[in-house]
C-alpha cells in the first residue's frame, strides 16, 4: 500500500510539473524572440558600423587632386559606397538593401569642390524579424527596426 501511495504521489507531481511548463513556455517564447531580434539588430549594427568605417577611411584617404572635379570625385564617392555594399552583402536584414551614403564637409555632396575638412560615411537599413514576426511587429513595426551607423573622419589626403 505504501508504495501504490508513492506511485500516485509522483504521478501528480509530474503533472504539475507539466502544467508549470505549459504555463511558463509562452513567456519564454516571447523573451527568446526578442533576445533573437536584439542579438541580430547587434550584430547588424557593427557591420553597418564596419562598413561605414570603411568607407570613410578610403574618402579620408583619397588624393586631394581626385576630389578636384566632379566626375572624379563622383566616382571616388562610387568606389566608397561600393565598398561599404560588398561588405552588407552577406547580411540579409530584409526586403530592401541597406543604403549608403558619403558626405564631404558634414552636410555636403563630395561634389568635387576640393579636399574637404572632414568625411562622413552613413549606412541605413531596416531589419525585419522572419522568424517571430507576430511576437516583435509591436517592436519593428511594418517598415522594420530602423539600424544607422555613421563614421566621421578628418580628411587626411595622401
Amino acid at each position: 500500500m505504501n508504495t501504490r501511495y508513492q506511485y500516485q504521489a509522483a504521478a501528480r507531481q509530474r503533472g504539475i510539473a507539466a502544467i508549470e511548463f505549459a504555463l511558463i513556455l509562452p513567456y519564454m517564447v516571447g523573451l527568446l524572440a526578442f533576445l533573437l531580434l536584439y542579438g541580430r539588430a547587434f550584430f547588424h549594427y557593427g557591420a553597418a558600423q564596419q562598413a561605414a568605417r570603411d568607407a570613410a577611411r578610403y574618402m579620408a584617404s583619397v588624393p586631394p587632386i581626385a576630389l578636384s572635379s566632379t566626375p572624379r570625385a563622383n566616382s571616388e564617392v562610387a568606389v566608397a559606397k561600393a565598398i561599404a555594399a560588398m561588405e552588407l552583402a552577406d547580411l540579409n536584414p530584409g526586403p530592401s538593401a541597406p543604403t549608403v551614403a558619403i558626405r564631404c564637409n558634414n552636410n555636403l555632396d563630395c561634389d568635387g569642390g576640393g579636399p574637404p575638412a572632414n568625411v562622413v560615411a552613413l549606412v541605413h537599413m531596416y531589419l525585419f524579424d522572419d522568424i517571430f514576426q507576430e511576437l516583435t511587429l509591436q517592436v519593428t513595426g511594418y517598415d522594420g527596426l530602423s539600424l544607422t551607423a555613421g563614421v566621421t573622419m578628418r580628411y587626411v589626403g595622401i
